[in-house]
């Protein structure tokens, strides 16, 4: 049972990271667009 707890707690943060890191990304992307525009 701890086994499959630690499994599903790394899978659920690798998820997180994922999820944030590609929210960011889209976020600078915005940001780089934006500046480019300007620039």
């Amino acid at each position: 049972m701890p086994l499959t707890l630690t499994k599903v707690g790394e899978f659920s943060l690798i998820y997180l990271v994922i999820f944030f890191y590609y929210t960011d990304y889209q976020k600078i992307q915005k940001i780089n667009q934006g500046l480019s525009r300007k620039a």
